[in-house]
């Protein structure tokens, strides 16, 4: 994959991405980083709001080693595309973690 940037906001106490979801998949894991900085997440949950954004937090905190209390989505809970937050974990540290992920592929 190519060595592409996404953008990580620094907001007070953690940092937060955007993520576009796509469910139903045969696995959990982060396909790609679009050109505007978007993480595209598959899960392989249904096809629910509720199921779908229980499912992103439980996978974000498997991938970035936090509690999935520190999780929050904060915008786009009823959508495909979110804006997640991860408390207590500094902007580089969260890119690194994803970045490792995404060659992991």
């Amino acid at each position: 994959m190519p060595n592409k940037e996404f953008r990580i906001s620094n907001p007070r106490g953690g940092s937060a991405i955007t993520v576009l979801v796509k469910p139903r998949a045969s696995q959990d894991r982060i396909t790609e980083i679009n050109d505007d900085g978007t993480l595209q997440i598959e899960l392989t949950c249904e096809d629910f709001q509720e199921t779908i954004n229980i499912s992103l937090i439980k996978f974000l905190a498997d991938v970035l080693t936090v509690p999935r209390q520190k999780i929050e989505i904060l915008a786009g809970e009823d959508g495909s595309k979110k804006l997640v937050s991860i408390l207590d974990m500094r902007a580089e540290i969260t890119q690194q973690k994803i970045l490792a992920q995404v060659e992991s592929i």
